[in-house]
């Protein structure tokens, strides 16, 4: 358990934020009619809001590894946006699991296979755009206004596409489908489906396959924060440095010969270090 919760790292903000967004709308959905019981409504509901979710807390999980690591393994990354997204869902799928003492389902693997079809593949699809724009934009609003745009634009082409099209269902990658206003049979999952989820992660994961700065080696010692291009170091650090600058310069000044000490003592010293004059051969040092 502690080798798990190392890995995953402390949750960020919005990992809080999608945690409650997800347990209450699982909460109030448990009293709506047709949203209360594991199908494929619930399912929908719970895809649109972790296509909002997921890809802020995978966004943030990206600009903390690129200011921890000096190059960044996309695949770790990953992978715990994925386990977040997955803790994301563990509360209303509960909540709703519970409720089935209260309202009969019929269809309970019907009801997984929406949920792994419909939320989880979607949320998957949100954090690889997440991810992407955290490892790529460097400032933490430039980024979520980046993410904003990407999902309005997406959630616009699905309304435009039903709009303006002889068709009253959507296949997107937000909810990845909606069935139409009016549906007389039980809507069940199909190989349609699938296959439209796939060609959706797909076309996610791409972009991550060709970033650059792929990895996982750690800077020794150093935490780099990257402002204006120069790498800022603790106190400490700097203490370190200054004593490494000191005891070469020392050692500088030992292996010079005499009559060059003088000269090469500024050099050697660098211009943060002032080194005393060696004293004139014959007097002594008071």
């Amino acid at each position: 358990m502690r080798r798990a919760l190392a890995w995953l790292g402390p949750p960020p903000p919005s990992a809080w934020v999608a945690l409650g967004l997800q347990a209450a709308a699982g909460g109030a959905l448990c009293f709506v009619p047709l949203f209360d019981l594991l199908g494929y409504e619930f399912a929908a509901a719970l895809a649109l809001l972790a296509s909002l979710t997921a890809g802020p807390v995978a966004l943030a999980l990206g600009r903390r590894a690129r200011g921890e690591w000096a190059r960044v393994a996309v695949l770790p990354v990953y992978l715990r946006a994925l386990a977040w997204l997955g803790l994301s869902l563990a509360a209303p799928l509960a909540l709703i699991s519970l409720n089935a003492l209260r309202v009969p389902n019929c269809n309970w693997l019907d009801g997984w296979l929406f949920v792994l079809l419909l939320p989880f593949a979607g949320g998957a699809a949100a954090a690889a755009w997440g991810l992407a724009l955290g490892l790529c934009i460097r400032r933490r609003w430039l980024g979520g206004l980046a993410y904003a745009g990407v999902w309005l634009g997406l959630a616009g082409l699905a309304v435009w596409r039903v709009w303006t099209g002889p068709e009253v269902d959507s296949w997107n990658p937000l909810v990845g489908w909606v069935a139409g206003p009016v549906y007389e049979e039980v809507v069940r999952p199909g190989w349609a489906l699938a296959w439209s989820r796939l060609h959706d992660l797909a076309w996610a994961l791409g972009p991550l396959a060709g970033l650059p700065g792929r990895g996982g080696a750690a800077r020794a010692g150093v935490r780099a924060r990257a402002r204006g291009g120069r790498a800022r170091l603790r106190p400490l650090d700097r203490g370190r440095g200054a004593g490494a600058a000191g005891g070469a310069a020392h050692g500088a000044l030992q292996a010079a010969p005499r009559g060059r000490a003088r000269a090469g003592a500024g050099a050697a010293a660098g211009p943060g270090l002032r080194v005393p004059p060696a004293p004139a051969p014959g007097r002594a040092r008071a």
